[in-house]
């Protein structure tokens, strides 16, 4: 599971942005494990170490606090990918395995897994939660379309938007495997490496 990260200002490392990166680690821990229904400004304060009032002096409410550690999440994640996938040394092939990688990475991850289930049913009841999730979902889905059209050029634009978000549904929706311990479903190293060969056989398909 992912850490949010302290950011440096002008080389100082700010107590402030330090506290505030803990109480957003907090939350993040009790949103993997206890579920959303368990996140009360109390419950993060508690478990951060610090009083009712010196966590509302940062986050007034949890609202806020949702928001930013939804932020900060999708970000991080989104950076991980971009990062990981764009070694120019490296075919279009390979970058997209990279990718597909670092997704199943995250994905035998259960507290990453537990923290985006949490964060989609939200997105059902919170437009700003609803908001971050699209915009992460299409920077995704612009990802895999530059991997998709440099490897299948002759791909009209509609079709690569459709064929990426095809893509991104399928790899999330992999995701719920993860829910079913002991099951009849062939197991996740076996479906990883399917969904790589379906998926280049669906981009190099006209």
């Amino acid at each position: 599971m992912q850490r949010v990260e302290i950011q440096k200002n002008d080389d100082k490392w700010k107590k402030g942005q330090k506290r505030r990166a803990d109480i957003l680690n907090a939350a993040m821990n009790i949103l993997a494990h206890d579920g959303y229904g368990e996140l009360t400004m109390r419950r993060i304060a508690k478990d951060t170490g610090i009083s009712l009032g010196h966590l509302q002096y940062h986050f007034p409410n949890k609202k806020s606090i949702i928001h930013k550690l939804l932020k900060e999440y999708l970000d991080q994640a989104m950076q991980k990918i971009q990062e990981r996938s764009s070694c120019k040394e490296n075919s279009p092939e390979d970058q997209l395995e990279t990718a597909l990688n670092v997704s199943f990475a995250e994905q035998h991850s259960k507290e990453a897994c537990q923290i985006i289930y949490e964060l989609w049913a939200l997105s059902t009841r919170d437009r700003e939660a609803a908001e971050a999730l699209k915009s992460f979902y299409e920077q995704y889905c612009t990802i895999v379309a530059g991997f998709l059209q440099h490897m299948n050029p002759s791909l009209c634009k509609e079709t690569v938007q459709k064929r990426s978000a095809l893509i991104v549904a399928m790899l999330e929706g992999l995701s719920l495997y993860h829910l079913w311990e002991n099951s009849t479903l062939p197991s996740m190293t076996d479906l990883e490496g399917e969904f790589k060969q379906v998926v280049k056989s669906f981009m190099l398909s006209s």
